[in-house]
């Protein structure tokens, strides 16, 4: 996107950015981002949009479908505490 200030990079699709230095970032194509809806859950909403990505193909996926709240209640969340990151990890280990 161009503006008259600063250059947006595109990230979503990364491949149309001439500018960016590819060589030293990581980034995941396509990898959609999504805005958490409290204040405390932005753990079980990053485990929710890596669901997004990983199962993105699967059709009926039971992983894919799990929404920020259900991931919520499946790793202890808390308000005003948040997520434990030794409770998010064991999520992924299962």
């Amino acid at each position: 996107m161009k503006n008259k200030y600063f250059y947006h990079y595109n990230f979503y699709n990364i491949d149309n950015e001439p500018n960016l230095n590819k060589s030293s970032l990581v980034i995941l194509k396509h990898f959609k981002t999504l805005q958490q809806q409290t204040e405390y859950t932005c753990g079980p909403r990053c485990i929710e949009m890596v669901l997004k990505y990983l199962f993105a193909n699967e059709k009926n996926c039971e992983l894919a479908n799990l929404d920020e709240f259900k991931i919520s209640n499946m790793i202890n969340t808390r308000p005003y505490h948040g997520t434990k990151l030794k409770n998010m990890v064991n999520f992924f280990k299962k």
